[in-house]
């Protein structure tokens, strides 16, 4: 209808066009309808956005899987020991405790110094060993000459710090046999001081890629009675980090061991450094341990961070984070452990202590922490001395995933279970 043309005379009409023009003017034309309809609507379908997929991001442990895979095998038997040279160590295989347990960050304090004077070396990244290390202005470039230096001070009598200035040092694996009995040596940053944050621009660093070798530093020191103490360094691509030994062998049993090398070396302390890419994924040779402490007693490993610990191949289960080996009276506290394919934390050979309050994620073939001995049967049938279990060690740290995935034991024996016929 022409809503323009006249409206007609009769009432009734005129009603009922004066109600269809109402109608056209406030509805739309149903043509209208159809051209905004979406063909979903038009088909009677769901138009409903559907949720977006939910995006699930990776835990810090998922993150931390192995890449590029590596094969994890259990240790064989026996395990290699990197060798050198026995004292006598408490037996037995007691834990205690494997819940969570809060993590410590705090830096073990600084092992006392003996009585007399303190000589001090100076190392510089890229400086001559021509110099005598004993300013900031004459440091010298190397473990090798700083030996020289502090032997030639009278260190062998004194204590003796080794203070090393920050940058990033290029050295072949070290070896350290200076000795200062009752007293204390120390390797530590030159600006360290005692209760005072290191910034990061600070912190010396090694860096071992493509040099080869074993040990970063090896202090090797049978009977010393010589305190060390490492801290608050970053050591990076060497097939092993470091090792402080008071000397180890095989005797054979309790009444040969005792009569082995000497005392344990007292308390030597490893605290706020850094171990990452450690062992033969890294670098050239089989690795052991970011921190091995041999034939020791009282060894404090605190506030430390250990990161990718890792052999390729089959030789994958043989590197530990922490390996204690005849060592008692072991204080393995607050470090920070992940991706290592051995087990983060390994004892053996009669020793015992605590680790406790541990972070250790993406790591382990056998548990956290685990002991690991040959007892006679082990002995007779692969022909060599047998050990002791270690014990009692108390255990109760945070433990994630293994390196391979899947969840982490706590505690385990690896070897000998019962220790029943182990001869100790």
């Amino acid at each position: 209808m022409d809503p323009t043309r006249p409206l007609p005379r009769n009432p009734i009409a005129a009603v009922l066009a004066l109600g269809l023009i109402a109608v056209m003017l406030f509805f739309p034309d149903p043509a209208t309808v159809v051209a905004e309809a979406s063909p979903e609507q038009d088909a009677g379908q769901e138009t409903t956005e559907a949720p977006a997929p939910q995006v699930v991001v990776p835990d810090d442990v998922t993150q931390l899987a192995p890449d590029p895979p590596v094969t994890v095998v259990p240790a064989p038997t026996p395990e290699p020991v990197p060798a050198t040279s026995t004292a006598t160590g408490t037996t037995g295989g007691s834990v205690s405790g494997t819940s969570s347990a809060p993590r410590s960050t705090a830096l073990a304090s600084e092992s006392p110094a003996g009585p007399g004077p303190t000589v001090t070396v100076f190392m510089a990244p890229g400086a001559a060993d021509s110099g005598d290390g004993l300013s900031p202005g004459t440091a010298v470039g190397s473990f090798a000459r700083a030996q020289q230096v502090a032997k030639s001070a009278g260190g062998a009598g004194a204590n003796i710090d080794v203070r090393i200035a920050a940058g990033t040092y290029r050295l072949t694996p070290s070896t350290w046999s200076l000795a200062s009995p009752g007293h204390r040596i120390r390797f530590l940053p030159q600006d360290y001081v005692e209760g005072q944050a290191l910034p990061v621009a600070q912190v010396p660093v090694f860096d071992g890629s493509g040099l080869g070798g074993t040990y970063w530093l090896d202090i090797l020191a049978p009977g010393a009675e010589t305190t060390y103490d490492v801290r608050s360094l970053t050591v990076t691509g060497y097939s092993n980090g470091l090792r402080i030994s008071g000397g180890y062998s095989y005797k054979g049993g309790p009444a040969e061991r005792a009569s082995g090398e000497g005392r344990p070396l007292p308390r030597p302390t490893v605290t706020g450094m850094t171990f990452e890419r450690i062992g033969s994924a890294h670098s050239a040779k089989t690795g052991y341990a970011a921190i091995h402490v041999q034939n020791t007693d009282g060894a404090r490993v605190v506030a430390n961070t250990l990161h990718r610990i890792e052999n390729s191949g089959a030789q994958a289960g043989l590197v530990h984070g922490i390996y204690a080996v005849l060592s008692t009276g072991l204080d393995v506290r607050g470090n920070t452990i992940s991706k290592v394919s051995g087990d983060a934390v390994r004892t053996r050979n009669a020793s015992s202590g605590s680790v406790t309050g541990n972070t250790i994620e993406a790591s382990g073939v056998h548990a956290a922490v685990s002991d690991w001995f040959c007892d006679q049967a082990c002995a007779a049938k692969n022909v060599q001395s047998f050990e002791c279990p270690s014990g009692p060690v108390d255990v109760a740290n945070n433990v994630g995933t293994r390196y391979a995935g899947g969840q982490l034991k706590a505690y385990e024996v690896t070897v000998s279970p019962s220790g029943a016929s182990s001869g100790c």
